[in-house]
């Protein structure tokens, strides 16, 4: 008797949403590493999930970290690598994604303070 092993190991698409609550838990498992006391965190695991979620679109992924600091209260640091840590062109890759990045988390703050305004007028 053989049995397909792919089968067995392979998770298939369980709610329609599986890609964005996995990416969501990234983020909240990121926050939750960053939160804890320097000595507790678990540095190489935090920084692979950084590096992991550094792979979504700056778009959605600037929602996911506005989301998860307003739920949180955690500032995220999603490039917590010290810059002497890195290669030259690992600097300049760093300093220009958390610009993107910011420049999203800015726009979605400033869309947020903005429909809270019109709310309260109403």
């Amino acid at each position: 008797m053989t049995t397909n092993t792919t089968t067995q190991t392979k998770i298939e698409g369980i709610t329609g949403r599986d890609d964005y609550i996995q990416a969501q838990a990234l983020i909240y498992a990121i926050a939750c590493i960053q939160n804890l006391p320097q000595d507790r965190q678990e540095w190489s695991n935090m920084r692979d999930m950084c590096a992991i979620a550094r792979t979504i679109a700056p778009g959605n992924l600037a929602k996911w970290i506005f989301d998860t600091q307003r739920h949180t209260g955690t500032v995220i640091d999603i490039w917590p690598d010290h810059d002497e840590d890195l290669t030259d062109g690992e600097r300049r890759e760093k300093k220009a994604f958390k610009f993107a990045l910011s420049t999203h988390v800015s726009e979605l703050e400033r869309q947020l303070v903005k429909f809270l305004a019109e709310v309260t007028q109403k």
